[in-house]
């Protein structure tokens, strides 16, 4: 018995950059290479093209990487990103930046909303991991997922010098346990 050829069906033509642009901006948490060839129809030798056309929107800087081969459009903002509360506006809720801004010109504004259940309002100085989304050019709204304790600015401590190669500190803060001492190399 002979196998039959599948019926030859005609080349899905890439889309223009414009769609893609379109796409990417409309579904932000889905689109990768394989998401846009999944969406475009795009199959077998025809990805290469839409993997050389995503390259060349890179190199111009109308798209940027982002995780997991995540692809967003170039200024815009990951869905879930780290940042940093800056200040209050004039109704109260926090304005915040995010922590790694790479874009140029300033960082975009985000507006935190208010916290679900009873967790306590987010003041100037704290961090978060927040999942964003785009209200207007450079500006979004933002979730609380998860606070981000940072490390003590400072340590308190007796620093002494133990024999010739080390300090030791004895902590003063309940950072440790009382009378042990941690040891550290010095910087040569």
């Amino acid at each position: 018995m002979t196998k039959k050829k599948p019926p030859a069906h005609a080349a899905t033509p890439l889309p223009s950059r414009e769609d893609l642009l379109v796409y990417i901006e409309d579904n932000p948490g889905a689109a990768s290479k394989r998401d846009l060839a999944r969406a475009f129809g795009i199959k077998g030798d025809r990805r290469k093209a839409l993997k050389a056309m995503m390259r060349d929107m890179a190199d111009e800087g109308l798209i940027q990487r982002g995780r997991r081969r995540r692809v967003t459009v170039a200024g815009h903002l990951p869905e879930v990103t780290m940042v940093d509360v800056y200040a209050l506006d004039e109704d109260g809720d926090p304005l915040a930046r995010p922590v790694d801004w790479h874009g140029d010109g300033e960082a975009p504004r985000i507006i935190m909303l208010p916290e679900r259940g009873p967790r306590k309002a987010l003041g100037i100085g704290d961090r978060v991991l927040a999942r964003l989304k785009r209200v207007g050019a450079g500006r979004y709204e933002g979730r609380t997922i998860k606070r981000i304790e940072r490390p003590p600015d400072r340590v308190l401590g007796v620093y002494q010098q133990v024999g010739g190669d080390g300090i030791a500190r004895h902590p003063r803060d309940g950072s440790g346990i009382p009378g042990r001492r941690r040891r550290w190399r010095q910087a040569r």
